[in-house]
């Protein structure tokens, strides 16, 4: 997935206590999001980079015979809300599909994170997200409103901290 940029991912050392193998969710999140933001990381998880799976509120699959040309009308329906896992290597990432919040979350089983090669694939999908869209990519506890380390993309790098979501 690079993009032949270096990412300091050398904050593994210090976030390494944050991975473990107990379950816990994390999040990762954007804030201040429009709905064409929104489409456009739809439009880069259907590119045929990533495996995905689309399911409905009922948890059925949902077919994608029109995918990724239609995958945008998931977000118009207001009845009902749509899940799609994106597969970023081994990493599961749970991103529920409505809008109308602001920011998009992307939720992430910690267990797949168990040592920096992993830490480094998801800090890869975070920059590309946060390039993308020009927003900070920050990377949470699940609902936690402090961000344990973003990616900024006006500087091109990971650090610890980030932003704060109501």
């Amino acid at each position: 997935m690079s993009d032949g940029t270096t990412l300091d991912t050398s904050i593994w050392k210090e976030m390494e206590e944050f991975f473990s193998d107990d379950g816990g969710l994390q999040d990762i999140f954007c804030l201040d999001c429009s709905h064409t933001d929104l489409l456009t990381l739809l439009r880069f998880f259907t590119s045929g980079r990533f495996r995905i799976v689309v399911r409905d509120g009922k948890r059925d699959e949902v077919s994608l015979q029109d995918y990724p040309k239609n995958i945008a009308a998931y977000f118009t329906d207001v009845n009902d809300t749509y899940l799609m896992t994106v597969f970023v290597g081994e990493c599961a990432l749970n991103f529920w599909l409505y809008s109308g919040n602001g920011y998009v979350e992307l939720d992430l089983d910690s267990r797949c994170i168990l040592h920096e090669r992993e830490f480094i694939i998801i800090c890869e999908f975070m920059k590309a997200i946060g390039d993308l869209i020009s927003k900070k990519v920050n990377f949470t506890r699940e609902g936690a409103p402090s961000a344990i380390f973003h990616y900024d993309p006006a500087v091109q790098n990971m650090f610890p901290g980030g932003e704060k979501r109501e």
